[in-house]
């Protein structure tokens, strides 16, 4: 891995692959970092992609200033996009926030993506219609109403050395054991970075009607995506049901594929990275 840099946004990320590769550009979510992956970097890079694995602003080496709306995340990805590929579109992958960010950039600028993989969030306006089938989603989303509460909340996510964050991981995947020095890497970011991640839920809620101001202003929400699309999403998903997933066909009028993955949870990249990469490579190799 080396380290790549677009310091007109302040942006720094992780890069494998030969320069000239068709880029691939991955984002992740929360509590996560570009290292969840370099597994699948890898495996990419040995097919000749050039794989950019972005830290997101908010999320040092980043800069942890301006997640003041999420148009400001989407112009990030955009101009990675422009800084990669000026002229032809890029393919990317974004799992958990990285899902919403590649969604919202899908519906204001689909020229520039060619295809796309999203992970463990579905179509926001899917979301909502999952809830009112499945009202347990609500309890299991009650992590971002803790985050609401300022700085208590501050205070209580990085108590006892991001306990909270750690009980997350055990939730949401709930037959995934992470490596302790990913999860010291994570909490060194969450300390260079604190309060900054949880800026993400804190900007979504003041929009308007959360979750779907997550998809910024109201038309976009309403739009389908006609970027070519696969959905994957973790069988034992502590944090998103799979079951919101079901019937999202509706908002995408390209090519869209949806599987689940069994004894998987909601780090599914991290769980099984090969099993993910059968997935989305050939996905991702086609047209």
């Amino acid at each position: 891995m080396r380290p790549v840099r677009l310091d007109t946004r302040g942006l720094v990320g992780l890069a494998e692959g030969p320069d000239e590769g068709r880029p691939l550009v991955m984002l992740h979510g929360f509590p996560d970092l570009p290292r969840g992956y370099v597994p699948l970097m890898e495996r990419f890079a040995a097919r000749g992609r050039r794989t950019v694995a972005p830290y997101l602003r908010g999320y040092a080496p980043s800069t942890t200033r301006g997640v003041t709306s999420l148009d400001v995340l989407t112009e990030d990805l955009l101009a990675w996009a422009d800084h990669l590929s000026p002229t032809e579109p890029i393919d990317a992958i974004g799992h958990d926030w990285g899902s919403v960010i590649v969604q919202r950039a899908c519906l204001l600028r689909p020229e520039r993506f060619r295809r796309v993989v999203l992970m463990s969030v579905p179509h926001v306006l899917a979301f909502v219609e999952g809830v009112r089938r499945e009202p347990a989603q609500l309890w299991r989303s009650r992590y971002m109403a803790h985050f609401q509460a300022g700085k208590l909340a501050d205070v209580l996510v990085r108590a006892d050395r991001y306990r909270y964050v750690r009980d997350l991981w055990a939730r949401w995947s709930p037959s995934l054991r992470p490596d302790e020095d990913y999860l010291a890497e994570l909490f060194a970011c969450f300390d260079a970075s604190w309060p900054a991640p949880l800026a993400f839920y804190r900007v979504a809620k003041k929009r308007g009607r959360w979750p779907v101001s997550m998809l910024g202003e109201p038309d976009l929400a309403r739009d389908s995506i006609g970027v070519p699309t696969l959905y994957l999403h973790g069988e034992e998903d502590g944090c998103v049901g799979p079951g919101l997933a079901e019937g999202q066909e509706r908002y995408f009028t390209g090519e869209f594929t949806a599987k689940v993955l069994s004894g998987v949870g909601h780090f599914l990249h991290v769980e099984d990275p090969a099993r993910v990469f059968d997935e989305a490579a050939p996905f991702l190799e086609r047209g």
